[in-house]
């Protein structure tokens, strides 16, 4: 237990006499985040790429089970590379669709 000089807390029966104990912290929990369900027909091309990437990379069940939090930076900079890759081959040339590229 620490022990520190005597400028506060408390003295419990029991322990040596002139030594304050700090007192327990009382433990806070956060609240939990809600979790959203995520309605792949409802989103942006951008958004429908990024998850599309993830699928192919093998992170599309990390990705919905834990958020895109839980990627490492590794696997997150990898996505938004072919990200890059894909906008700019699609800006390039506007006729290809995003499964042409």
């Amino acid at each position: 237990m620490y022990k520190r000089p005597a400028c506060g807390g408390d003295t419990r029966a029991g322990h040596l006499p002139g030594v304050v104990y700090r007192k327990k912290r009382e433990q806070i929990s956060m609240p939990k985040k809600k979790e959203k369900k995520i309605d792949l027909t409802k989103l942006k091309p951008e958004e429908l790429m990024k998850y599309e990437i993830a699928a192919e990379l093998g992170l599309f069940d990390k990705v919905m089970k834990d958020g895109w939090q839980s990627l490492t930076a590794r696997e997150t900079g990898k996505i938004g590379g072919m990200v890059t890759q894909r906008k700019k081959a699609q800006k390039e040339n506007p006729t290809l669709t995003e499964y042409e590229v």
